[in-house]
């Protein structure tokens, strides 16, 4: 009897596998292939840029390209796996310029990272060699700024170069706006009636809306209404342009300078005006680090306005040469 059970067992057991499908062919995952042709370190870069486009802003684009084509043209053409940690070594150390070395490096880690996950690689990242050696460059942060005893003669030095370049490194000075920001502006973030100037692309990403002065608000319709515009960028000059311009001031002056500068200054001049810390944060759009500067305080144009125009009023009293501080 128990014989007979077993058996019966056993012919089910059978009967149900019989019925049990096989693989289907497709359901087997096809082989991951690690095979990369030799693509170039320019194409690599193109690649990189293709599909991380939609967290990338144009100007950060161009300053990677910009930065690989000045200290890493030797290198663009050549297969990426040809860019060991030794090569990058080599050549890292001998950049003439330690922050735009740093930011290359930045640059070459970042574009093996995303070689190794796109390629299904497993390559050395080449940066690697020097971070675990001499390690990246020091770079102190720059704290420069334009003293009141230069002011006048910083103002009067841009006033004799191209109106176009005066009138930005002004805008610059009174808003306290980074260069990118002040050349990419256009006429369309320009609103007269409101007396506001709005900076879509910003640093952190957040859109900037500001209050204009008196003076700025006068600067900028006048030219606006002599060259006729209603749309298009503010000031026509590209960063080429802007560095020549600051070249011939700095030599016309004495006074040594950058775009950057007007913008410590800007901060520097609003803190000794005591304007409260969080209106700075916010003219500056500089990011609040604390809960309710961050989701309670909302700060509108209006309530910002009569320290733009104190600022204001205090560098076109130091422009005039009134060293003399108020009471």
């Amino acid at each position: 009897m128990l014989t007979a059970i077993a058996e019966a067992r056993s012919d089910a057991t059978s009967l149900l596998l019989g019925f049990a499908p096989t693989p289907a062919a497709h359901s087997v995952p096809p082989p991951v292939t690690t095979a990369t042709p030799n693509i170039s370190l320019q194409a690599l870069l193109d690649e990189y840029v293709s599909v991380k486009k939609s967290r990338l802003k144009p100007d950060t684009v161009r300053r990677y390209r910009d930065c690989l084509d000045r200290y890493w043209a030797d290198h663009l053409s050549q297969p990426a796996e040809n860019l060991t940690p030794d090569v990058f070594r080599a050549h890292f150390i001998t950049l003439p310029s330690p922050a735009q070395a740093n930011h290359s490096l930045r640059i070459i880690r970042a574009l093996f990272n995303f070689y190794n996950a796109a390629h299904d690689k497993n390559l050395l990242n080449p940066v690697q060699k020097v971070l675990k050696l001499e390690g990246a460059f020091i770079v102190r942060p720059r704290d420069r700024l334009i003293a009141d005893e230069d002011q006048a003669r910083w103002h009067a030095s841009i006033q004799q170069g191209s109106r176009t370049s005066a009138e930005l490194f002004t805008t610059l000075a009174l808003t306290g706006l980074r260069l990118g920001e002040g050349l990419r502006l256009s006429w369309e973030c320009v609103d007269f009636e409101k007396s506001s100037l709005t900076i879509p692309e910003t640093k952190n990403g957040k859109p900037l809306l500001i209050p204009m002065g008196s003076r700025l608000k006068a600067l900028l319709s006048k030219r606006k209404t002599d060259l006729r515009r209603e749309s298009g960028r503010v000031f026509g000059l590209n960063p080429r342009n802007e560095r020549l311009e600051v070249a011939a001031s700095r030599k016309r002056s004495g006074v040594d300078w950058s775009a950057h500068d007007l913008r410590r200054t800007f901060v520097t001049l609003a803190t000794r005006l005591e304007v409260p810390d969080r209106m700075v944060k916010r003219l500056v759009n500089h990011t609040e680090r604390d809960v309710t500067g961050m989701h309670y305080i909302r700060l509108s144009v209006d309530t910002l306005r009569p320290y733009t125009q104190r600022i204001e009023d205090e560098l076109f009293r130091l422009w005039r040469g009134d060293n003399e501080q108020p009471n």
